[in-house]
């Protein structure tokens, strides 16, 4: 639990969905997790997004939208 009271805000992880493929924010995610913090995941993707940080080992995980331009 080395992260344990931290909050670690990742952008581009909203792929963050066990058994799916994930790029390296969505690995960091559950990492992060794991080690105690808590997430904040970042994407232009909001479906995704909100379906990894709904997703039962999400446990810590919250989406943000981002909008691009």
């Amino acid at each position: 639990m080395r992260l344990k009271g931290k909050v670690a805000l990742l952008t581009g992880a909203a792929a963050a969905i066990k058994g799916e493929l994930m790029g390296f924010g969505g690995a960091a995610a559950h990492l992060f997790v794991r080690e105690g913090a808590k997430v904040v995941l970042t994407d232009i993707r909001d479906e995704l997004g909100e379906r990894a940080a709904a997703a039962p080992r999400a446990e810590g995980m919250t989406c943000v939208t981002c909008i691009s331009t």
